[in-house]
Parts: structure tokens; C-alpha cells; sequence
């Protein structure tokens, strides 16, 4: 996130990632996290996994909250930024990083490697899912990784570097796109700037136009014309600014990640399935959102509604494979994938949903239970068997 220097106010709403189950770090976090501030003028602003930080322009601290939902599910401390002044922030899926008034790298979150910055000075930096990229001062990339994430690790001459969670894109001043990770072919272009996404990526190029490349199961690739000042991506979805200052957002729109406000904006940034943008008066504002699948008194259960989410919260986010970015609980693939079992099988039979290998999967006593990070409260699995044993599933 580039450091903007501007003024505004924070409001947020909230929404859920679709990804692999992160390791427990249990020494990280604390018990009470951090909810939206009270109204604060910040400088910059960036949306990550369920959280969000912020820069704010009266001591150039930073402010991390965690959005309303099931984030707390992971929390490894990424809401709790170390003290300080700093030039810009970039919030990931587990951990996010800062860079100092001096250019030092700071990083915090879910322990690793990721969170080990080298002691150089540098300009900007990406936060991914289990890895970090910064470029330096001097105009190199460098990357510090979790031993899982490796392979998304490059280096050399680059004038923009972004981290996906399972990609590492970097813009080359000889016109090439060098990708890594094996989930987004490499491109090329004379690109001023690169976002990097779960499966695919997105550019603007040195005319303000765009171009993006990779899965397009979501619509991805389908980007608007015109000139744009600033491209970001997130799991499946992306958005931009245009030189106008107008916001437009395309892909999954499942939780309303592409709903941006009008207005006239100076800065954008896209995190898991939100994302968050900076107004020409330095207000905030934040958009995207996942159900929390609650019942009201009398109201007849929806898979939409009700049954949908527990599975996007819980189930997807601890698989990863042709699990991510989304699956639905009705697809027979998701059930492949996710239970290892056939699709009957794994979503069980009307007149038995106990015996479902997903059911048996949220059990608390299950051989294999869902981890603490994703563990499901036993009113939602209650919710599901009913659900199930009321012929809703096909």
C-alpha cells in the first residue's frame, strides 16, 4: 500500500476468506481483539484477510480492527501492530507488515517466516498469505517466506512486486511479469504496476490501462476500459481507480465485493472478499460482506442464508485445491474435495444427516475434527442436520 497523505473517517463491513487452514500459533493474539476504532483521520489504508489497517495521519501509528464475523476464528495477533511511525502498511491473510519513516520492514501476525523482514530499507511491501515481498530503496525485490511458502519467493530488479496467497508477481523494467508459485502464469507488458490474486493477476500498464491474466472462473479477467491511476486485487475479485477518481470492482461478487461507493477516491485497496478505499477527503470506506448465517424466530432455513456460510467460514477455509476460492455446499465436487467422500456420501442421507462425513467432520469427537481455528459451535452443526434432514440438500 502506498503511503497517502490525506485525512478521513473509518466505516467497514465485513467479509470471509476462502482458504487453506492456517498452522495455530497459540502465543499470538489476545483475548479481546480489537474492534473498529472510534472515528480516526488516516492516511492510508489497507484490507486483508478478515481485518483491516490503517495509518493515521495524526502520529503516522497504525490502527488494525478486526471486521464483524467469523475472522476471530484465526487470530494470531494481526490486529495488534507494534508502536511507531510509518510510511505505509499492507495488511495479508495472518500476518500484515509496515515499513518505518526509515524504510525499515516491520511485520506481525501469524509466526513465521513472513514475519522475519531483512534489515534494509525499502519502499514498498506486500503481505500475502505465507509469504512477504518488499522492494528495496536500491530497487530490488526481496521476499521472506514461511517454509510452506518458498516457492513464492523471487528477487532481482523490479519497479512493482505483489504477493496472492499462492502466488508472487513482479513488474520488470524490461517489459516482462515474473510470477511464481505455479497458480498464475507469467506475462508481459510495460506495466507501471502489479496485483497478484489467488489464481490470476491483474496490471496497469504505464497508459493507465488494465490487463489481467489467469482463472477467470468469476470473471476476473474481465476488466473495464479506460485509464486508471491504481489496480488491486483479492482472492477472486478486483478493483480499480480511475484518473477520474472513480471506483469499479469486477469478478466474484458473492458478498458484495464489487458494490464499491461512488464518489471521487484516491486510493483502493482489495483484501480477502472486501475492500477498502481512501475518498478525496481521506474518509474510509469499506465494503463486502459474508451472512453470518443467523435464523430469525419462524424463519424457514435457506442454504443462501443460512447453511452456505457456516460452510464458506468453516469448511472451505481449512482446504485448499480446487477449494479455493469458492465452493458450494451443492456442488458434488466441493464434497470430493472437502470430505473425501462421494457427494451423497459426504452431505449424508435425509433419513440419517448424522451420518454425513461433513456432519461427522464438525463433531467435536470426530477422529478428524475441523481445527481449532475453523471449529464449528455445535448450534451450527445442529443447523446443518437439520437442514439436511429436512430434504433441503438435493
Amino acid at each position: 500500500m502506498r503511503f497517502i497523505l490525506a485525512a478521513g473517517l473509518v466505516s467497514c463491513t465485513t467479509r470471509s476468506p476462502y482458504i487453506p487452514e492456517p498452522e495455530p500459533d497459540t502465543a499470538a493474539g489476545a483475548d479481546s481483539a480489537p474492534a473498529a476504532p472510534d472515528p480516526e483521520v488516516f492516511a492510508a489504508v489497507s484490507a486483508g484477510g478478515w481485518y483491516t489497517c490503517a495509518i493515521r495521519v495524526s502520529d503516522h501509528g497504525i490502527s488494525c480492527w478486526w471486521a464483524d464475523g467469523p475472522g476471530r476464528l484465526a487470530d494470531f495477533g494481526q490486529t495488534h501492530p507494534p508502536e511507531g511511525a510509518f510510511a505505509a502498511v499492507s495488511a495479508g491473510m495472518w500476518h500484515a507488515c509496515a515499513i518505518d519513516l526509515d524504510g525499515g520492514a516491520h511485520c506481525w501476525g501469524q509466526a513465521g517466516g513472513k514475519v522475519a523482514p531483512p534489515d534494509e530499507a525499502f519502499d514498498t511491501i506486500s503481505a500475502g498469505m505465507t509469504a512477504t515481498c518488499g522492494r528495496t530503496r536500491g530497487g530490488d525485490v526481496r521476499c521472506w517466506a514461511d517454509t510452506h511458502g518458498g516457492d513464492l519467493v523471487l528477487d532481482g530488479e523490479a519497479h512493482s512486486v505483489s504477493v496472492g496467497p499462492r502466488a508472487t508477481c513482479a513488474a520488470r523494467s524490461d517489459g516482462t511479469v515474473d510470477c511464481a508459485g505455479g497458480h498464475v502464469p507469467s506475462a508481459s507488458g510495460d506495466l507501471a504496476e502489479v496485483a497478484t490474486g489467488a489464481y490470476f493477476a491483474c496490471g496497469r500498464a504505464v497508459d493507465g490501462t488494465l490487463s489481467c491474466w489467469g482463472d477467470d472462473r468469476y470473471g476476473q479477467l474481465r476488466h473495464p476500459a479506460g485509464a486508471f491511476s491504481a489496480v488491486t486485487v483479492g482472492v477472486a475479485h478486483a478493483c480499480a481507480l480511475s484518473e477520474e477518481g472513480a471506483l469499479s470492482c469486477w469478478g466474484d461478487g458473492s458478498y458484495g465485493q464489487l458494490d464499491a461507493p461512488s464518489g471521487v477516491f484516491a486510493a483502493v485497496d482489495a483484501g480477502t472478499n472486501h475492500a477498502c478505499a481512501l475518498d478525496a477527503d481521506g474518509g474510509v470506506s469499506c465494503w463486502g460482506s459474508l451472512p453470518d448465517g443467523t435464523v430469525a424466530e419462524g424463519e424457514a432455513l435457506s442454504h443462501d442464508a443460512h447453511i452456505q456460510p457456516i460452510w464458506d467460514a468453516h469448511c472451505l477455509g481449512c482446504h485448499a485445491g480446487d477449494a479455493v476460492p469458492k465452493l458450494s455446499l451443492l456442488r458434488p465436487a466441493a464434497h470430493d474435495n472437502i470430505t473425501g467422500a462421494s457427494w451423497r456420501e459426504g452431505l449424508g442421507s435425509v433419513t440419517d444427516p448424522d451420518s454425513s462425513r461433513l456432519v461427522f467432520r464438525m463433531r467435536d469427537d470426530a477422529v478428524a475434527p475441523m481445527p481449532p481455528t475453523h471449529a464449528v459451535p455445535d448450534a451450527q452443526v445442529e443447523r446443518l442436520v437439520d437442514w439436511m434432514a429436512a430434504g433441503m440438500a438435493p
